[in-house]
């Protein structure tokens, strides 16, 4: 019940974004669309923002459960294919919406997903290098957020084979550096 109460705000403001701003989309008209007390919103969500990171993790959780096993190009190509599949709905967000505000929660995703692609141990290497992984992480994540925002706000019309060139030198940096773990003894693995 838990999930699908929160699926179904989560659909209804979907559908109210895509009509109209999201400065003027209220908690009333959300109750209203879904037939639900005020109580059922605020239970679940603290604002419409909130509402509004919801559906956009999950939208990505969803498409990343399909693609576990690809590489970097292939899941960035999921996210395109998320963004492109609800242009109506992501449009609005990327236009409406402090870049700032949805950088943050864009990269958080990327970061999280950049960990299990390239794995390990964290990549805290003994030569102490585990400052330039985390950078490169982040450059990577932040990059790609920015890639991403840009894609939507430009509304870029790009076939796949475009976007895999256009982000091929960054991913394929950071899968070299993924790589060379053999060569380098995680600290964690160095203690057991």
């Amino acid at each position: 019940m838990y999930c699908t109460t929160k699926r179904k705000i989560a659909d209804c403001v979907k559908e109210l974004v895509r009509k109209e701003e999201i400065r003027k989309i209220t908690v009333q008209d959300i109750m209203h669309g879904t037939n639900m007390s005020r109580q059922s919103f605020y239970y679940h969500f603290q604002d419409i923002y909130d509402v509004l990171e919801w559906i956009g993790i999950h939208d990505f959780m969803e498409m990343d459960s399909h693609t576990a096993e690809q590489d970097t190009g292939a899941w960035v190509l999921g996210l395109v294919h998320v963004l492109r599949a609800d242009d109506a709905f992501y449009g609005r967000i990327v236009r409406e919406i402090h870049w700032p505000e949805l950088l943050g929660c864009i990269r958080r995703l990327i970061l999280a997903r950049t960990a299990q692609i390239w794995g390990g141990c964290g990549r805290e290497w003994q030569s102490g290098d585990t400052g330039d992984w985390q950078s490169g992480q982040y450059l990577f994540a932040t990059s790609l957020s920015y890639y991403l925002m840009e894609y939507v706000y430009q509304k870029r019309k790009i076939a796949d084979r475009q976007v895999l060139q256009e982000i091929q030198f960054v991913t394929k940096a950071l899968e070299r550096a993924a790589a060379c773990q053999p060569r380098a003894v995680c600290v964690r693995e160095a203690v057991k």
